[in-house]
């Protein structure tokens, strides 16, 4: 009878678990030094910064106490801030790529100003009320809610049209903390 046992170890043929893995592991190899070498030749543009300088005309003797008498757009085209007018303090607009800024009328002694997300309308405090503006048409100032002058401490207008305002306890409706500016019904929820 014949031993199988005996026969001696059987050397590896063509495919052996190491022959198996060598093929596929030079072939990602290969990819991926070319996929590395494609893109690391084609040069990046390069992407110039937008730069952007004006001059907001104010009155050098003027002593600014508050920080809320310019806003600039989210979209970043458009500077509004306060200045002298004809019946006092009012809002001027200027696009940035003009140079000449206009006045914005409804808006004397306006404080806390912030934008819409879109950029087109501006709300702002102007004496016991909350208002806001279609700065493109720059008519049709609207009294959103009544708040005491010394009871807000700013606003933000949300893409969705919600606005949140800052109140110190002043604001008609409720006390300190944010608050959400129902735009139906002129209150603060």
């Amino acid at each position: 009878p014949v031993d199988e046992h005996v026969a001696g170890p059987v050397a590896p043929g063509p495919g052996s678990a190491r022959s198996r893995w060598l093929v596929p592991a030079l072939l990602v190899w290969a990819v991926a030094v070319s996929v590395y070498s494609i893109y690391g030749l084609i040069p990046t543009p390069e992407i110039e910064p937008i730069v952007s300088r004006f001059a907001v005309p104010i009155d050098l003797n003027r002593v600014f106490e508050r920080y809320d008498t310019l806003a600039i757009s989210p979209d970043g085209t458009k500077v509004v801030f306060l200045a002298p007018g004809p019946a006092g303090d009012q809002l001027w607009v200027r696009d940035i790529g003009s140079l000449e800024a206009r006045a914005l009328p409804g808006t004397t002694n306006a404080q806390y100003i912030f934008f819409a997300a879109d950029s087109r309308s501006l709300g702002f405090a102007a004496g016991p009320a909350l208002k806001v503006i279609d700065i493109e048409a720059g008519t049709g100032v609207d009294t959103l809610a009544r708040i005491r002058p010394d009871g807000l401490r700013g606003a933000a207008w949300g893409a969705d049209g919600t606005i949140i305002v800052g109140r110190s306890g002043g604001t008609e409706g409720g006390g300190g903390g944010l608050a959400r500016l129902n735009r139906t019904t002129g209150d603060f929820e």
